[in-house]
């Protein structure tokens, strides 16, 4: 393999976004004319794999969230409180402080 370049995503990616679909729907469908379409766009092996790495494991971790029912913000704001919390904090501290308990009765 490769070495990494200095990969920017914009830039490689994989000619157009076929590759990436093609991985979400079943990795087999990518095709070495896929892969040699990422090569003429400068990405080198190993950028390769890890964007099919990356692609399936957010395609996993879509499938599991959906399967568990989880619920996302619908408010805006929330998003923007978010990214505020990661830009100052990163991932050292929770963004929600006391979490709620999922099993817990709420009172009215």
């Amino acid at each position: 393999m490769q070495p990494h370049s200095r990969f920017n995503p914009l830039r490689h990616l994989w000619g157009t976004q076929d590759a990436y679909v093609k991985v979400q729907q079943d990795g087999k469908l990518v095709t070495g004319t896929d892969v040699e379409a990422a090569r003429r766009e400068g990405a080198t092996d190993m950028e390769i794999h890890d964007s099919v790495l990356i692609a399936a494991a957010f395609s996993m971790y879509s499938r599991y969230v959906d399967g568990l029912g989880a619920w996302q913000p619908d408010d805006p704001e929330m998003y923007a409180q978010m990214g505020q919390h990661l830009a100052k904090e990163g991932y050292t501290q929770p963004s929600i402080r006391h979490p709620v308990d999922a099993g817990a009765v709420v009172a009215d």
